[in-house]
């Protein structure tokens, strides 16, 4: 991933492109395709499918949107996750064998090929939920 990888603005609910060729006006921050979802930066690289569920994360670890596929794939509404640390909702997969320390790791070392399933209490299996698309890649505001 080199510096050159360009930023783009997506949709925090339904991962559609800004119809904007820059930045959005501030009036237009939300999605014209679903009406929901505020409209993001994040590199290129970063930016997940509609198809993808994923997660909007803040530095301190606290979730801040969910796709509409995360939704629905967690069983939870985006008003039950905002403001719930990460941790309350995903583990990584091989958390046994990384012991106490091994889940800010995981966030903070995100790769593609690096997934997180969900917690106790949420799905059986996290396909759609990798790291680098959670929780990489957004600039903070």
């Amino acid at each position: 991933m080199g510096h050159d990888v360009p930023w783009l603005w997506f949709c925090g609910n339904c991962a559609a492109p800004s119809p904007h060729a820059g930045p959005p006006p501030p009036h237009a921050r939300v999605c014209p395709s679903c009406g929901l979802g505020l409209l993001l930066e994040a590199r290129e690289d970063a930016i997940p499918s509609d198809r993808d569920a994923f997660l909007v994360v803040d530095s301190s670890l606290l979730i801040q949107a969910m796709s509409r596929e995360a939704q629905r794939f967690l069983g939870l509404t985006e008003q039950d996750a905002v403001d719930k640390p990460i941790a309350e909702l995903l583990v990584p997969a091989d958390a046994e064998a990384q012991g106490r320390t091994g889940f800010a790791a995981a966030i903070t070392q995100a790769r593609p090929d690096r997934h997180l399933r969900p917690a106790a209490g949420g799905a059986d299996r996290a396909r759609g939920l990798s790291a680098a698309s959670s929780a990489r890649g957004l600039r903070d505001p």
